[in-house]
């Protein structure tokens, strides 16, 4: 029997905050094609205006570049009601070797 009240989250986005010019951020990661994770690679949302000249992919009517950003952690982002919530997926690879 289900609980009612609550709902459920049914979607689980793995993000990356990264340190910017304008502070950090959360961006979504990039997949490679046999569909495992790009190390250390973002999308990276760009007007529309420089679109073109930077080579952005569209997706629905927003463009993308992909950025390498060696700074930053992973993190998973999910909803619980309204406001999305983000969680520390991992440790950074740094701090596991010690």
């Amino acid at each position: 029997m289900a609980r009612q009240g609550k709902k459920e989250c049914k979607v689980v986005t793995l993000v990356r905050r990264v340190k910017t010019e304008k502070g950090w951020r959360r961006f979504d990661v990039v997949f490679s094609d046999n569909g495992r994770v790009r190390h250390e690679m973002v999308y990276v949302p760009v007007p529309a205006g420089d679109a073109k000249k930077l080579g952005a992919k569209k997706v629905g009517n927003k463009y993308f570049i992909e950025e390498k950003h060696p700074e930053g952690a992973y993190e998973l982002r999910h909803y619980e009601g309204s406001p999305s919530t983000t969680r520390l997926a991992t440790t950074p690879p740094r701090q596991r070797r010690r």
